[in-house]
């Protein structure tokens, strides 16, 4: 249901198949998983997913987990927890940690490494207004300057894209296809001097 929801550049909702994958998504073909015949088998990577207008993968459950959100903070504690860093607090999350904070149930002391998704700056010209995510990051920085459990002074950054980037996507496809240029491997990476082996 998800590859159907895929809109070419016209907006067109054309979904992935492997027709389009050769044609209007070709640009995204290799961050898209396909089968032995070619055609997509569920998994899309970095900029694919946004063609999809997915949702960012820590939010998804962020509806359910607003209904009871000090059991994270309990099974922390209940294993001697008493200090964490969340390592992509999109602003989504915000009043998540506003409302433990509020309510007496954060018991841990927690760093927030924002993170700002640069596709929701970008303006009618495509480009990202990073002036305006600093602003933003600053403002939360401020925010909790003062907060005794709160801090907000990190930004996450992912090289990649997203969070499951895959260094390697053609692993889930054919390795004869052509258009399969491997960005990593084990032995481009050992030197000759490694023994670990």
């Amino acid at each position: 249901m998800a590859l159907a929801r895929a809109k070419n550049a016209k907006g067109e909702r054309i979904g992935f198949t492997r027709a389009t994958l050769a044609t209007d998504f070709a640009a995204v073909a290799k961050l898209v998983g396909v089968d032995a015949n070619g055609e997509p088998n569920g998994t899309a990577n970095e900029e694919a997913r946004y063609i999809m207008d997915a949702t960012f993968l820590l939010l998804v459950d962020l509806p359910e987990v607003m209904k009871a959100p000090e059991r994270i903070t309990q099974r922390l504690n209940s294993v001697g927890i008493t200090g964490m860093l969340d390592a992509a607090v999109a602003p989504e999350l915000l009043p998540m940690y506003d409302g433990l904070a509020k309510s007496g149930k954060l018991t841990v002391r927690t760093t927030l490494a924002q993170w700002y998704d640069p596709e929701k700056y970008r303006d009618t010209r495509g480009t990202i207004d990073y002036d305006r995510m600093v602003r933003e990051a600053s403002a939360v920085r401020a925010k909790y300057a003062n907060d005794p459990l709160i801090r907000a002074d990190v930004v996450k950054l992912f090289a990649d894209g997203v969070l499951e980037g895959i260094p390697m996507p053609c692993r889930r496809r054919c390795r004869k296809s052509p258009r399969c240029t491997p960005t990593y491997s084990r032995s481009s990476a050992r030197t000759s001097k490694d023994t670990s082996r």
